[in-house]
């Protein structure tokens, strides 16, 4: 009994760990597209249908 529950204390600690290094990821890669400037798919005038650049409507794929 003390070996099914050490064993899945394990693995619920691990399966938390790789969720938050996860969140963490998309935290990491959100924030390094932010630092370059690029427009990212994050950006909320790519859900709809045209974005602008220098002040002229351009096609955006939506996905």
């Amino acid at each position: 009994m003390r070996v099914t529950v050490a064993a899945s204390l394990v693995a619920v600690l691990f399966m938390t760990t790789v969720a938050s290094l996860g969140v963490l990821a998309i935290i990491a890669e959100i924030n390094a597209e932010l630092l370059r400037g690029v427009s990212t798919s994050y950006d909320p005038r790519r859900w709809f249908g045209r974005a602008r650049l220098n002040g002229t409507a351009i096609p955006c794929p939506v996905n």
